[in-house]
């Protein structure tokens, strides 16, 4: 889990290329059916994302690893 800013997310996987990084983020907030993907992806409430889009640079972000 990450949290900071006004947002929480969990990251679900990191993709590390030779020129870009990307997470899977999974939003927590989701609250609709688990069985409609198609619905879930389009909406990005799970999706891969670059970290320059989703995290602000002046921001502090706490990082919970259980």
């Amino acid at each position: 889990m990450i949290g900071g800013d006004v947002k929480a997310y969990t990251i679900m996987g990191v993709d590390i290329g030779d020129e870009e990084v990307r997470f899977l983020i999974l939003d927590p907030h989701y609250t609709g059916s688990d069985s409609n993907l198609k619905e879930i992806c389009k909406r990005q409430w799970c999706s891969w994302f670059d970290p320059d889009k989703k995290f602000r640079n002046n921001c502090f972000y706490n990082l919970c690893l259980p």
